[in-house]
């Protein structure tokens, strides 16, 4: 009985503790799990291992709409996953996609979040360098609801990320989270990018996003 508990037990922490099942390196795919659909993708190949979680606009909800934008619509064809940044220097990166499955309810996104990182190869969340966050639109408002803590969903991962990157962001203006931004965006590293013709937002709503962060940051138009 002892000889067939132990494949057991080890059958059951690979499902468990593992990506989508199947899952090929270098491709963007579909993994619903918690009874949602979210897009994962992690390159192939060696180098230092990032985490970059990517919340979408409101537009994107599900696995057939999700990868309209960057950076889901290049992975597995014009971008391979990699960032060179010297000889034998290079980052892997690994992304999940949160789409707007829920509108501003923290706690899904949070429980998801919470599920991904149960479920990928173990790494490191005290080295917060290698953690990140990218949102577009109505996703920066998610994005940042997540990152502070809003709607008190309590995610022990929320304060890992070292870096947020928002890229047209929707209106914020209503959101109350500016307070709440101001302290969390301490010692980490911030880079807002908008369009002057913008049409997902406002500009002003970029600006007055990156008027907030508190650590260093970067605007680009």
């Amino acid at each position: 009985m002892k000889k067939l508990m132990l494949p057991i037990c080890i059958c059951l922490s690979f499902s468990l503790f593992a990506q989508p099942s199947g899952y090929t390196p270098g491709t963007q795919v579909c993994w619903n799990f918690n009874g949602r659909d979210h897009g994962y993708f992690k390159a192939a190949g060696n180098g230092e291992r990032h985490v970059l979680i990517a919340f979408t606009t409101q537009d994107e909800t599900n696995c057939s709409n999700m990868n309209a934008n960057a950076p889901q619509k290049w992975l597995g064809g014009s971008w391979n996953g990699k960032t060179v940044r010297g000889p034998g220097d290079t980052i892997v990166w690994e992304i999940l996609t949160i789409a707007n499955t829920n509108n501003n309810w923290m706690g899904a996104y949070a429980r998801d979040i919470d599920t991904f990182f149960k479920k990928i190869q173990s790494i490191d969340t005290g080295n917060h360098k290698l953690f990140h966050t990218v949102a577009i639109a109505g996703g920066v408002n998610r994005m940042c609801g997540y990152l502070t803590n809003a709607q008190t969903h309590n995610s022990p991962y929320r304060n890992i990320f070292s870096t947020t990157v928002s890229v047209s962001t929707g209106y914020l203006g209503s959101s109350g989270l500016f307070p709440a931004i101001k302290i969390y965006s301490r010692n980490r590293r911030h880079w807002v990018w908008y369009g002057t013709a913008d049409t997902e937002s406002a500009p002003n709503a970029s600006t007055q996003l990156h008027e907030s962060f508190q650590g260093p940051k970067r605007l680009s138009v």
